[in-house]
């Protein structure tokens, strides 16, 4: 499904003393020349993988969220493949939105930009089906992106020291199968890589972090550095969103680490 092309404008936004990033939502299939060698470059980088199967994966999502910092150069620090489907589980109507391919430049890895992007695609959703639940799917081989969810929210699965409730691993065995059919592990709750899957360049082992919930994330996907991913579900409820905003504001108060871009979002109307 295509998603409305939303502005930074449409969300408030912080002040920020770090560089501003602007988020654009395109769809996959009308990615410029341009753009596909930016996304090249930048996957190119961190991931072990030929440029054919980049743009083949790009395009298998009908969006991509594109995160550049705001500049003359407008270097890109940040992708996702982007879907938003309509179904039915337990005789409720619901709204999935589903990312992968979610990769942040190594400075924005803390930030709120993922948090960002959630927030305008729930509110351009909650403006079409004011009624439905929202939720958020995420499949990622990638430590940071999973460590957005403990950095935010506070109902997620799986979460560390939290049993996955029996609705919620039902619900995800209900997507799962219809998305990835075999791939889909139900008991380890993990996507099996393909052949041609994007492998991290960087392997860092489980002993060098110091992250519980990275570390917990790598115990799950044992297979993380074949590609594998770990398959998360995060209901978008005002709860959940009231959880993430405090946390967000009590990030901004706090000072960052050398360079490290916690805030990186731009002043309102800017």
């Amino acid at each position: 499904m295509a998603l409305d092309p939303l502005t930074d404008d449409d969300v408030l936004q912080p002040r920020s003393a770090g560089p501003r990033v602007d988020i654009s939502i395109v769809a996959s299939d009308g990615l410029s020349h341009k753009e596909l060698d930016a996304l090249w470059r930048f996957t190119a980088r961190r991931m072990d993988a030929t440029r054919e199967s980049v743009e083949a994966r790009l395009r298998e999502l009908p969006n991509v969220a594109l995160f550049r910092e705001r500049s003359a150069e407008a270097p890109l620090v940040g992708i996702a493949s982007l879907d938003v489907q309509r179904v039915t589980f337990e005789n409720q109507a619901r709204i999935v939105v589903f990312a992968t391919n979610v990769m942040l430049d190594e400075r924005y890895r803390t930030s709120d930009l993922l948090v960002r992007l959630g927030l305008r695609v729930f509110l351009g959703e909650r403006r079409r089906h004011p009624l439905q639940p929202i939720d958020w799917l995420i499949a990622t081989s990638e430590r940071e992106c999973y460590a957005l969810l403990p950095r935010h929210f506070f109902r997620f699965w799986p979460k560390r020291d939290v049993t996955t409730c029996d609705w919620a691993r039902a619900y995800l065995d209900f997507l799962m199968r219809q998305r990835y059919g075999t791939r889909w592990r139900p008991r380890q709750g993990t996507v099996t890589a393909l052949a041609d899957a994007w492998r991290p360049r960087r392997r860092d082992p489980v002993e060098s972090c110091a992250d519980p919930d990275a570390r917990y994330f790598d115990a799950l996907n044992m297979g993380r550095a074949e590609g594998d991913m770990l398959v998360c579900l995060c209901p978008l409820s005002i709860d959940n969103w009231i959880h993430a905003a405090a946390r967000v504001v009590r990030r901004w108060r706090t000072p960052a680490p050398r360079g490290v871009i916690r805030s990186s979002a731009p002043r309102p109307g800017q």
